[in-house]
C-alpha cells in the first residue's frame, strides 16, 4: 500500500482530513484459509503526517511495518503532536526501543497495544497528566524496571506486560498509594526480582494478578484486607518462602461469591505452585472443603503436613488438603527426552504414601501368623502370598491416585488458563462495546459532509 499517496498530499496534509478511525488487518474467506501462506500479507509504512490530522483511533494488526516503526517520522523518532486516544499494533514486526514521544505527543492516549512485536530497551515513562486506562505490552523484548507512572496514573484500569524482561516492579516508596482503578495487572515469564510490592496486594479493584515464571522472593503477604476484591491470583514457579498467612483466608479469593457473566461462572484461583513454601497447611483451608467455586494450586512446595513419617498423619493431610494438591510434589528430574527416532515421553512423579488400610492389612497378617513360626509350612507360604497380594494392590491404588491427581492438576491448570481468557474477553468485548457507543455519536452529531 503506497500509504504517502494515499493519506498525504505534496504539502504535507492529510486527504482524508475527516477520518477518525483507521483499522487495517488482513481477512480472509473461509475457503481461502488454506491457500494463503503463512505471514504477513500487508506491508506498509504509515506516514507521520497521518497523525496531524483528525485521527482519533488507529488499528493495526499482523501488518508488516518493513522499517521496524510504526510511523515514518523521516529524520527524527519523534512523532508530531496528535489527537489519538488508542493505538492499536499487534504483531507488525516492529523493532528497536519505544520512543517516549508515544505518550508525550499524544496527550489524549487512553488505550495503546503493542503486543507481539520485537521492541527492546526500557519502557518509555508516561506523559504528566496522562489519561492512559489500557497498556498491553506483552511479548516483546522490553527490559528494567516498569516505570512507576503507570501504576500512578489516575484511570490506569489494565497493565499487561507478560513476556518480556522485565527485572523489577515500582517499588512502594514510588507508589504512594495504591492504584484506586486497577483491575488487572498481569506480568508473567518475565525475571522480577524482590518481594511482592504492597501496593499490589492492596489495590482496591484488582480482580486478576498474574506474577507467575518471575524470580519473587520473601515471604507472602501478610497484611489485613490483602485482595480486597480479587478472583484470580497466579504467583507460581518463583521462590516465595515461608507459611500459607492467615491473612489470605480473609480476602476476597475465599470470602467473596462467585462471579457470574451470563452462562459462564469465574472461578476463584490461587495458584502456588511451585515455590519453596513450608510450614503447617492452616486449619480454615482443610475447613473450607473443596468448594466447587474455588481452585487451589499448592503442589510443589514443602508443606510439613506432607513429609513426616507418620504414615497415618500423611493420611489425614491427604484427606483435608487432598483437593489443593499440597502433597503433589513436582520432579523436575521426572522429564525423559528420548532418541529423536521415537517419541518424547513427559512423566511427572507423584511422591504418595501407602494407603493406609493396606498397610494395616499387611500388619495384621504378618501378626497373625507370627506365634506358628517353625509350626505348619503350609500358613507361612498363605501369609507370604497374602501380604505380596496387599502390597500389589496397594500399588495399584498408589498408581491410581498419582493418576488422578494427575489429571486433576491438569485439568486445574486448563481451567485457570479458561477463566484468564474469559476475563480477557469481557475487558475487550466492554471496550469494543464503548468504542461502538463513541463512533455512533460522533456520526449522530457530524454535520453533513459530501466525501
Amino acid at each position: 500500500i503506497d500509504s504517502n499517496e494515499l493519506f498525504c498530499e505534496g504539502g504535507g496534509d492529510s486527504r482524508l482530513s475527516s477520518l477518525h478511525s483507521l483499522s487495517l488487518e488482513p481477512i480472509h474467506e473461509e475457503e481461502d484459509d488454506d491457500n494463503h501462506e503463512d505471514g504477513h500479507e500487508i506491508t506498509m509504512t504509515f506516514p507521520a503526517c497521518l497523525l496531524r490530522s483528525s485521527l482519533v483511533e488507529l488499528v493495526v494488526r499482523h501488518v508488516d511495518v518493513p522499517s521496524g516503526k510504526l510511523f515514518d517520522a523521516s529524520s527524527t523518532t519523534d512523532l508530531p503532536q496528535n489527537n489519538l486516544t488508542t493505538l492499536v499494533c499487534e504483531d507488525c514486526n516492529l523493532k528497536g526501543s519505544l520512543p517516549e514521544s508515544v505518550f508525550t505527543a499524544s496527550p489524549k492516549l487512553m488505550i495503546i497495544n503493542l503486543e507481539n512485536n520485537e521492541l527492546t530497551g526500557e519502557m518509555p515513562e508516561l506523559a504528566a497528566e496522562s489519561p492512559i486506562v489500557s497498556i498491553e505490552l506483552d511479548d516483546n523484548q522490553f527490559a528494567g524496571r516498569l516505570p512507576a507512572n503507570y501504576v500512578n496514573a489516575k484511570d490506569i484500569g489494565h497493565i499487561s506486560v507478560s513476556n518480556n524482561r522485565l527485572t523489577a516492579l515500582p517499588m512502594d516508596l514510588d507508589v504512594p498509594s495504591p492504584p484506586a482503578k486497577l483491575s488487572l495487572f498481569m506480568a508473567s515469564n518475565n525475571s522480577i526480582s524482590g518481594a511482592i510490592p504492597s501496593w499490589l496486594v492492596m489495590a482496591p479493584e484488582l480482580m486478576v494478578l498474574d506474577l507467575g515464571a518471575n524470580e519473587l522472593f520473601g515471604t507472602l503477604p501478610t497484611q489485613d484486607n490483602l485482595f480486597p476484591t480479587a478472583r484470580i491470583v497466579i504467583l507460581a514457579n518463583n521462590t516465595l518462602s515461608g507459611e500459607l498467612p492467615d491473612a489470605f483466608q480473609d480476602s476476597s479469593l475465599f470470602s467473596s461469591r462467585i462471579v457470574t457473566m451470563g452462562p459462564f461462572a469465574l472461578k476463584h484461583v490461587l495458584d502456588l505452585t511451585n515455590n519453596a513454601l513450608s510450614g503447617r497447611l492452616p486449619v480454615w483451608l482443610a475447613e473450607i472443603r473443596s468448594p466447587p467455586h474455588l481452585d487451589v494450586k499448592l503442589s510443589g512446595n514443602y508443606w510439613s503436613d506432607c513429609e513426616g513419617e507418620d504414615d497415618r498423619e500423611m493420611q489425614l493431610s491427604l484427606a483435608a488438603f487432598g483437593w489443593t494438591g499440597a502433597c503433589t510434589k513436582l520432579d523436575m528430574d521426572g522429564l525423559h527426552t528420548h532418541s529423536t527416532d521415537g517419541p518424547t515421553d513427559i512423566q511427572t512423579t507423584v511422591d504418595l504414601p501407602p494407603a493406609a488400610g493396606a498397610q494395616e492389612e499387611i500388619l495384621s497378617v504378618q501378626v497373625e501368623q507370627e506365634p506358628s513360626r517353625g509350626g505348619v509350612e503350609e500358613e507361612t507360604t498363605t501369609t507370604t502370598m497374602n501380604a505380596v497380594t496387599t502390597e500389589e494392590t496397594t500399588t495399584t491404588t498408589q498408581k491410581s491416585r498419582a493418576g488422578m491427581i494427575g489429571l486433576n492438576a491438569f485439568l486445574g491448570t486448563v481451567l485457570a488458563l479458561s477463566v484468564v481468557a474469559v476475563v480477557i474477553l469481557a475487558v475487550r468485548y466492554a471496550r469494543m462495546k464503548r468504542r461502538k457507543e463513541a463512533a455512533r455519536r460522533f456520526v449522530a452529531e457530524m454535520p453533513n459532509v459530501n466525501v
